[in-house]
């Protein structure tokens, strides 16, 4: 008698609490997700857009555009030496018929419409992005034989970073670089500073007189600073302010039995500012550079 009324017991308490589960069900809120298309990938119709993240990007620190693009893409560098200067061909265009944007912007030398890779370190960039093909004409109405892209991406985070690395070499080559990173929900900031210089005094058999010769005038020097300033006025609205300064001094390597000496001086100057107000369905953009 008594096994009987326990069995009915536990039997009513099984009931109850499978009443008191379906009652109090959770409910989880998920962190909104933001799905952007960009425009390299809207009109690349036929062809695929290559992005070299950030976590790739690691593992060429201290070194340049040329290193990566060489490693990482199916893009021919031409390069002659380091801190020399590096070009691309691309599905058989030269360099000229390639863009390079930064921030959206077209950054091809106005003078000759080409662009030395040698001169573009990774340091501050958080993307690279290779668009081969005529599509990335977009960029551009010479740009027959692809695009590369380098991007900033803000982290609107609690947080602070700092990174500082050395590398060196053969030749007298040394390059330093520090980047400090500071942001919050609101801001997002960072700043990039670039030093790097190499004599390249190497050694070569002459072949005219079979002499061992130092080659003379090939020295460069770089100095470089980029900031990164992203301000969410509000919550639909975003602000953004980039500033790339750079001076590189290069000198011309001297042929066989030249005499003149040779020097090319390039300093830079970027700046980039971008509005952008979201809608529930659209954006709008309002950009202005200055080079």
């Amino acid at each position: 008698m008594t096994k009987w009324n326990v069995h009915i017991i536990f039997i009513f308490l099984f009931s109850l609490s499978g009443n008191v589960i379906i009652g109090q069900q959770d409910t989880t809120v998920l962190q909104e997700a933001s799905v952007v298309e960009s425009r390299a990938s809207q009109f690349a119709v036929g062809s695929q857009v290559q992005k070299i993240d950030s976590t790739r990007l690691a593992n060429y620190q201290g070194q340049n555009l040329s290193d990566v693009l060489r490693s990482e893409s199916g893009i021919y560098i031409k390069y002659y030496s380091p801190g020399n200067l590096a070009s691309t061909s691309s599905r058989g265009a030269n360099a000229s018929q390639t863009a390079l944007t930064w921030n959206g912007f077209n950054i091809n030398s106005p003078l000759n419409g080409i662009f030395d890779l040698s001169l573009f370190p990774l340091t501050a960039f958080d993307e690279v992005s290779v668009q081969p093909g005529a599509s990335s004409a977009l960029w551009g109405s010479g740009a027959i034989g692809g695009s590369i892209h380098l991007n900033h991406k803000p982290q609107f985070k609690d947080q602070g970073t700092a990174t500082i690395s050395f590398n060196a070499g053969s030749f007298g080559f040394h390059q330093e670089n520090i980047s400090l990173g500071w942001s919050n929900k609101k801001t997002s900031h960072r700043l990039s500073l670039i030093n790097q210089f190499a004599k390249n005094d190497f050694t070569y058999t002459n072949p005219f007189d079979q002499q061992e010769d130092t080659q003379r005038n090939n020295q460069i020097s770089t100095l470089g600073l980029l900031s990164e300033n992203y301000i969410r006025l509000t919550k639909k609205d975003l602000l953004s302010l980039n500033v790339w300064l750079q001076t590189t001094e290069c000198q011309i390597p001297l042929a066989i039995y030249e005499t003149a000496i040779t020097q090319q001086d390039d300093d830079v100057l970027r700046l980039t500012s971008e509005w952008m107000h979201s809608f529930k369905k659209s954006e709008l953009k309002v950009r202005g550079a200055w080079f």
